[in-house]
């Protein structure tokens, strides 16, 4: 009866043993969840951080871009105003150019027109010279010379 007593006392060590090992296995695992849990919320947070980061670097790569993006059409702007101002300041040189030549071109049209009658009008004092030279030299019978007049 003693060594069953020992046997059921050693017995229930033994199962108790293992309770408190098994107890000692889950509160083990337990730690080891909460450390694996504890363990992703800090990655979690890290990988929230790093597209935080991420996401602040784009927006102001984003932002960059954007000023140099009005930088860019503010010269443009400012080229094409220039390009209009040499445009509308080329057309006029070349209206005065045109309006220039124009007066030119007149100016050679009335002096040679003038010439032209000027010729035409010495043409006709020189016919009327001759005419008149003829018309006395003729009175007297003679040739036509101014120095022979009156028929001489």
């Amino acid at each position: 009866a003693a060594e069953e007593e020992r046997e059921a006392e050693a017995k229930a060590e033994r199962e108790a043993d293992r309770e408190a090992a098994a107890e000692e296995e889950e509160r083990l695992a337990a730690a080891a969840k909460r450390e694996a849990a504890a363990a992703a919320i800090v990655a979690a947070r890290a990988a929230e951080e790093r597209e935080a980061e991420a996401q602040l670097q784009a927006d102001a790569e984003a932002a960059d871009d954007a000023e140099v993006g009005a930088a860019e059409e503010k010269e443009a702007a400012i080229a094409a105003q220039l390009a209009a101002t040499f445009a509308a300041e080329a057309r006029e040189r070349a209206d005065a150019r045109e309006k220039a030549d124009a007066r030119e071109r007149a100016g050679a049209a009335a002096a040679t027109r003038a010439r032209a009658q000027a010729e035409a009008e010495a043409e006709a004092a020189e016919r009327d010279a001759e005419a008149a030279v003829f018309t006395a030299g003729g009175r007297g019978g003679g040739a036509p010379n101014p120095c022979c007049r009156g028929g001489g």
